[in-house]
């Protein structure tokens, strides 16, 4: 039961980015779908897979991980982005787009879960390509944290303003 949760997090992860590519063509794989990572300062990097399931809609599965000398975290999540824009000519920006995210978050202390809980925010963001096939991402956007403690009734709540930076590169 212990590790019930990363197992179910793995085979999450595992059928939904397959199943996303099931509904491209085999042409359209290739120009529909980005591999990236986090360029956050907060230390936990998080890398995702982003696929076009739609003309102007985007499915995100996200996994992060850190480990520090006191804590371990891990960070399992999807987001959901929606081109409100392309701009096909701009040498400025190529996509405006909005979204929502959802992610687990697990902290553990000393081989002991110590805190697990939820974050949820709501995103706008600009995505410029640096070439044909990687690109820069940034978004900014208010997220609820909620944490609660394993062994005590502690509850830790916030919300705060949350700016996302991804390096993609497309399998164009």
């Amino acid at each position: 039961m212990k590790y019930t949760r990363y197992i179910f997090s793995y085979l999450f992860v595992l059928t939904v980015i397959p199943t996303t590519t099931l509904f491209l063509s085999c042409k359209e794989i290739s120009n529909n779908i980005a591999l990236g990572i986090s360029l956050e300062v907060t230390g936990l990097p998080i890398i995702h897979w982003k696929t076009k399931i739609s003309k102007k809609i985007f499915f995100e599965p996200r996994l992060g991980y850190c480990n520090s000398e006191d804590f371990q975290i891990w960070l399992f999540g999807t987001r959901v982005l929606y081109n409100v824009k392309n701009y096909k000519s701009s040498n400025f920006i190529n996509n405006i787009y909005i979204g929502l995210e959802y992610d687990f978050l697990d902290i553990k202390n000393d081989e002991k879960n110590f805190a697990n809980g939820n974050v949820f925010g709501i995103y706008t963001g600009l995505e410029k390509s640096l070439s044909r096939k990687f690109s820069l991402s940034l978004d900014i956007g208010p997220y609820f944290i909620g944490l609660s403690h394993k062994e005590y009734p502690l509850k830790e709540e916030q919300t705060n303003f949350v700016v996302n930076l991804f390096l993609n590169y497309y399998l164009k």
